[in-house]
């Protein structure tokens, strides 16, 4: 799935529709505040807050790959 990512630096947003299905996906990365590292999270709006995944990368580009996966 090809997900166009949006920035305004220091956070970045997509959104992906599945493969399997009608379902979309937000994803989100942002660095954390201490500035060692980004933070990413993945969720369904439709299926309320909770993240299917969340984690922690040292640069932008391994959040957003691990969003990604």
């Amino acid at each position: 799935m090809d997900i166009l990512w949006n920035s305004d630096g220091a956070m970045f947003s997509g959104t992906a529709a599945s493969t399997q299905g009608p379902a979309i996906y937000r994803l989100v990365v942002e660095r954390l505040p201490s500035s060692s590292g980004w933070d990413w999270s993945v969720w369904r709006p439709d299926n309320g807050i909770t993240a299917i995944g969340h984690g922690v990368a040292p640069s932008s580009t391994i959040a957003r790959a691990d969003a990604e996966e």
